[in-house]
């Protein structure tokens, strides 16, 4: 059971974390999404998670999780994972 580091940014009740999360093996980032949508930390919502994770940018080591499997990452042991809401505009 993989435990990584998560901080919620902005998303609805401001700076959440680092808190340590344990997942079942082979969690993915939309395993993630779900789970901190359940605790409350993220806005529920009816869209599949891919739909939903647009209106995040979700980093996990440093890097975005587009330039990687996209929800389908599959998270390990001791990851970091920042999520901050997408933001526009200029």
């Amino acid at each position: 059971m993989p435990t990584v580091s998560v901080k919620v940014a902005g998303c609805g009740k401001g700076l959440v974390g680092p808190r340590d999360v344990s997942l079942p093996e082979n969690s993915t980032v939309a395993d993630l999404v779900r789970w901190l949508t359940d605790e409350g930390l993220l806005h529920r919502s009816n869209l599949s998670p891919e739909k939903a994770l647009a209106g995040f940018l979700i980093i996990l080591n440093h890097v975005n999780i587009h330039s990687l499997q996209g929800a389908s990452t599959v998270l390990q042991e001791g990851d970091t994972v920042m999520v901050l809401p997408a933001m526009a505009g200029g």
